[in-house]
């Protein structure tokens, strides 16, 4: 067998090397002749891997999890529930996972500090004995036994606390590596609903700073047992030695101690408590700033948000600054309280008419040097790191206690290959979807409900519409087809098998699927987009497949801005997205999911953020073209396509309102009619107001092109940073005008009015994305655009700027 040549030496070390650590020197000579870089460092052993490391944590948190079977809880006078039971613990899991090495390390600690350092003093005793006057002195050859004697046990206690150290050092990182990697594979399970209440910035600081907390906690960890019992056999030791005075000096050296070490390490936790609250604000307002930062630099924000980060800074310092202090204290205590308790010790020894001899002094010496090394070092840390690891544990579980996705249930056996299997089964076809009386809710408790008695049908292979106004639940409905969104009541049926073995929907509750290696692609309402080239976005860690990469870039209207970029389909976007306009985000985003090849195919809105004729397009090509004949559900405000589906389904307030075909409920529903006749309303009123501020005809403008959703299909929610860079973004190459790619050359003019921006639209609709800022008329009301009023305080300043560019650059428009 080859042997990797990154494998660990210690995996190969004999006992003396092991020993001696003397399987280390080769790390250090190379670290001697150069810089040491990653190259030059060893693999972990096998016991190390962070996969088995987590296994065993898992394990053991899995038993702890079957508490919450058993669980009670008890309503209080304010109506709030309190568990009588106890919750599972991580502590626990942590102890059960590890307790082996933990525990033999512990005892080489209890031998090391309780035996070894308890005996050498009386060896040194005896030594110093030898030199002395009087009678009853050891001879040459005992003295040199007991110096003998006292070399041995000083080697065994060195040897002892250096492997000690290292081990128990290890048995830290092993923990917080078996942390970390449950966080991971907690945070793939997390439902929809604890993401939203779980911040990017929590569990940036979980893994950052909280699991960090083990690293040396079990190295100071087993002194707070050692410790009693090495002042007890100190003490008896002492007792022989100066009787009475004994007490003296170890009674000065626990009230100095105890008392102030506990208060120290409660106040400690405390501030770590407060501590990591003020790092997750911090670190969420960093990234949420980092996310906006475009925004914050076109509208000069640099100081209102340096001054936010700037306050939560500060008041983080404000703590950080007030536990170093609390660790200066207890660290002084080190200097003052050997030398104390000592002096106490022999006073009191001397009034009681006693003769101080070397022998003695030294004894005393070295006894309370080992306490005080004990009392007020190695004891002190044990309680301050075991109370802040405590704070840090119970982040831990609050945030492995979030609820998950629960998986569906079904026939286990369809996703195995047997060809027994095969020949019983009926041939699998597109995804049949059932929703029987369902109701589902985010906040759990809270009414209205966000679905609620919601019956629908949709066969296999049909494309279904869900339209409605915002807030209706279309998002949900898709979510809840996730399994993201948890079923309260009624069932959710996805079937891809004729008769599904003979189900109904009132036959089971909740969410069934018959085949589990059914495939679910997603397209979301905002387009996400990770930091790496184009094709890396569409393939999302596919397989990467020629033809159909091709077919789907095509479908999606991206081959001309393949054509476009520098480097193609291998272009970096960057860091989310931000090198790509809206609009071609929104076409990677919904070609991600159409090149996985699934079953069931769920589309949250993706035409809203594209031209109309690239709507057009992608609506033709790609759901009704290239998806034929698979299972599509789309989230759509365009009214124009709901002819071509063969299922449209409203929404109202979570439940629905009416579903069929378009010349059925055209023909049947008034529901529908009255929504198809509002929504033209509102669109025909926003049309005609645009038509009377710019003088032009409606046709002229197409706010859909500037990235900005018609207020009469939908609103918009409260302004946020990545909304006002996208919709800025969008107005930065509109007047630029965007040139269709099967647009003949001969409709010059018609660009050209095209490419006619009007801006009290425009300062209007970025008013409603900036919302929460009062307008002020400008001061200077003789701008010929601007009537007096239109106009914003400072803000829209560099925007009229950015609309005088595009009007000067009117004459360049193809």
């Amino acid at each position: 067998m080859t042997t990797s040549p990154k494998r660990s030496p210690l995996e190969r070390a004999n006992i003396i090397s092991k020993l001696f650590f003397w399987w280390t020197v080769e790390i250090f000579r190379k670290g001697a002749k150069k810089d040491l870089s990653m190259e030059d460092i060893y693999d972990p052993i096998d016991e190390d891997i962070s996969e088995s490391l987590a296994n065993r944590l898992e394990s053991a948190w899995l038993v702890e999890l079957k508490k919450l079977k058993h669980i009670e809880y008890k309503v209080d006078d304010d109506g709030n529930k309190r568990t009588t039971s106890p919750r599972p613990s991580l502590t626990s899991a942590i102890f059960r996972a590890f307790w082996p090495n933990f525990v033999w390390n512990s005892a080489l600690l209890l031998i090391q500090g309780a035996i070894l350092k308890a005996i050498q003093p009386v060896f040194q005793g005896y030594v110093i004995k030898h030199f002395g006057t009087g009678e009853d002195l050891p001879n040459r050859d005992e003295a040199l036994l007991w110096a003998t004697a006292l070399i041995v046990t000083t080697i065994i206690a060195t040897f002892i606390q250096h492997h000690t150290n290292l081990e128990t050092l290890r048995i830290g990182m092993q923990v917080r590596v078996a942390c970390s990697s449950l966080l991971y594979r907690k945070s793939l399970k997390l439902s929809k609903a604890s993401l939203d209440k779980t911040t990017a910035g929590q569990v940036v600081n979980i893994l950052s700073n909280d699991v960090s907390r083990f690293d040396q906690l079990p190295m100071y960890l087993p002194h707070i047992f050692v410790m009693p019992i090495q002042i007890v056999i100190i003490c008896v030791i002492m007792w022989t030695r100066i009787g009475i005075s004994t007490l003296v000096g170890l009674a000065c050296l626990l009230i100095m101690t105890i008392p102030l070490q506990v208060f120290i390490s409660k106040m400690g936790g405390r501030l770590r408590s407060k501590i990591a609250r003020l790092t997750d604000r911090r670190v969420q307002l960093m990234n949420e700033l980092i996310a906006g930062i475009q925004v914050i630099k076109t509208y000069a924000w640099e100081k209102p948000f340096n001054k936010i980060v700037s306050i939560t800074r500060r008041a983080e310092i404000q703590k950080i600054k007030a536990s170093s202090y609390l660790r200066a204290l207890y660290l002084g205590l080190m200097v003052i309280t050997e030398r104390t308790t000592l002096f106490s010790a022999v006073v009191s020894f001397v009034l009681l008419k006693n003769t101080m001899t070397a022998e003695v002094t030294f004894q005393l010496a070295t006894y309370f040097n080992v306490l005080q090394l004990a009392c007020t070092v190695l004891f002190p840390q044990a309680l301050i790191m075991g109370y802040e690891a405590l704070i840090s544990i119970r982040r831990l579980e609050n945030f492995l206690l979030l609820d998950e996705i629960d998986y569906p249930s079904g026939n286990a056996e369809v996703g195995k290959n047997d060809e027994h299997l095969e020949k019983i089964l009926p041939p699998k076809g597109p995804v049949a979807i059932d929703l029987h009386q369902v109701s589902a809710n985010w906040v759990t408790g809270q009414l209205p409900p966000t679905l609620c008695n919601v019956s629908m049908k949709i066969e296999g292979g049909k494309l279904c519409t869900l339209v409605g106004h915002v807030g209706s639940g279309k998002s949900s409905l898709l979510n809840l087809l996730l399994n993201e969104l948890p079923v309260g009541a009624g069932t959710v049926c996805l079937s891809q098998y004729s008769g599904s073995n003979g189900l109904k929907p009132g036959d089971v509750r909740g969410f069934f699927k018959d085949n589990l290696d059914m495939k679910i692609s997603f397209a979301s309402q905002d387009a996400w987009l990770f930091s790496g080239t184009l094709r890396e976005n569409i393939l999302f860690g596919q397989t990467y497949d020629s033809i159909r990469y091709q077919e789907v870039t095509r479908v999606c209207s991206l081959l001309r801005d393949f054509k476009q970029l520098p480097y193609g389909d291998m272009t970096v976007v960057g860091e989310r997205g931000m090198s790509l306009s809206g609009g071609q985000r929104a076409r990677v985003n919904l070609a991600r999911a159409i090149y996985r090849q699934a079953d069931l195919y769920l589309l949250d809105d993706p035409l809203s953020a594209v031209d109309a004729r690239v709507a057009r397009r992608l609506f033709k090509d790609c759901i009704a073209g290239f998806l034929k004949g698979k299972t599509r559900i789309l989230v759509t405000h365009q009214l124009h396509f709901l002819k071509q589906a063969d299922v449209i389904v409203v929404l109202e307030k979570g439940s629905v309102k009416c579903q069929g075909a378009f010349d059925d409920l055209s023909s049947a529903s008034k529901d529908f009619k009255q929504m198809l006749n509002q929504l033209q309303k509102d669109e025909e009123q926003v049309k005609t107001g645009e038509s009377e501020e710019s003088g032009d005809h409606p046709e002229d403008f197409d706010a859909g092109k500037l990235g900005i959703r018609q207020r009469s299909v939908r609103h918009g929610r409260p302004s946020q940073l990545s909304s006002g860079r996208s919709s800025l973004r969008s107005v930065e190459s509109y007047s630029f005008a965007y040139d269709d790619e099967n647009t003949p050359a001969a409709d010059g003019a018609k660009k050209k009015r095209r490419g006619h921006v009007d801006r009290a639209f425009i300062h209007e609709s970025v008013h409603e994305i900036f919302s929460g800022r009062q307008c002020n008329p400008h001061a200077d009301s003789s701008h010929p655009d601007f009537p007096l009023g239109t106009g914003c305080h400072h803000w829209c300043r560099p925007l009229d700027c950015l609309l005088d560019e595009c009007r000067g650059n009117q004459s360049s428009l193809p």
